[in-house]
């Protein structure tokens, strides 16, 4: 029988190490804590959405049956919207912040700053 709630620890660390691949990819050496720190930040910032859909489908996996699969499936929804979002959102960042950089690269509290400004851009937030 599948734990509710099991996968949310999961998916952190999977997206701490795409934003540190995406990082390697425009040359910046960016610590993964510091990664962590801003995918936490930013699931808390999105906490009503993403905690109700995570309540809903950790309940629904505790039905037997037919509740795991349909828990399973908005978890997974919810986790690869999430992923899909912090990637677009923190290439789009990174971007920008070497345009407005000269080509130089930007500094930790930049790159914080503007990831949170662009995800929420792109999640249809403040």
């Amino acid at each position: 029988m599948p734990v509710p709630f099991s996968d949310a620890a999961g998916i952190v660390p999977i997206q701490v190490g795409m934003l540190a691949g995406i990082s390697a990819t425009f040359g910046l050496s960016i610590d993964k804590s510091f990664l962590s720190t801003i995918v936490g930040s930013i699931i808390t910032g999105a906490g009503g959405t993403l905690a109700g859909r995570s309540i809903v489908s950790g309940l629904l996996k505790m039905i037997p049956g037919a509740g795991s699969v349909v828990g399973g499936t908005i978890a997974a929804a919810t986790a690869a919207g999430l992923t899909t979002a912090f990637g677009e959102a923190y290439i789009a960042a990174l971007d920008m912040l070497f345009i407005q950089n000269n080509g130089e690269p930007p500094t930790s509290e930049e790159v914080a700053e503007a990831f949170k400004a662009k995800y929420l851009l792109l999640a249809g937030g403040k």
